[in-house]
């Protein structure tokens, strides 16, 4: 916790000293207006690029794969929406790697192989039960076994 919180204070010493520095070469007013629309941009493909993972993940789901490198891209728009919330340049560069996709492969990269080994995944061999409705009535599909003799 100790560590978090002193690289916190280390980012927003950094993000002061970077913002004076740009400030002193472009100017206060283009400086605010950059970390203005760096906040509406960053918003705006942050909801873009989640729901893109959002429906892949989704799709991967629905053929009965698991998700997970779904679940890691969406784990990174979740932390570059959170680095772009704060005014600064060094969190906005920061959250604006972490939206494009090569970066986030070299996230999933690392965190597959501190992972790997580590985390065990359960299938069920139960298909997904489905009810339909035609015309008005509910019809119910039982379970297909898959040979394995459980539902």
């Amino acid at each position: 916790m100790m560590r978090f919180l002193a690289l916190l204070f280390l980012v927003a010493i950094l993000e002061v000293v970077v913002f004076v520095q740009v400030q002193s070469v472009i100017g206060l007013g283009w400086a605010l207006l950059i970390i203005v629309a760096t906040t509406f941009i960053g918003a705006f493909l942050v909801k873009r690029t989640g729901l893109s993972v959002l429906r892949r993940a989704r799709q991967k789901l629905d053929n009965g794969q698991m998700p997970g490198r779904e679940l890691s891209d969406g784990a990174a728009v979740v932390v570059a929406g959170l680095l772009l919330i704060p005014p600064g340049f060094i969190t906005d560069i920061a959250g604006f790697l972490l939206l494009l996709p090569p970066v986030r492969e070299l996230v999933y990269r690392a965190i597959s192989k501190r992972v790997t080994g580590k985390v065990t995944v359960i299938r069920s061999s139960v298909r997904t039960i489905r009810r339909d409705a035609i015309e008005g009535e509910i019809i119910d599909v039982e379970a297909i076994e898959d040979g394995s003799g459980t539902n």
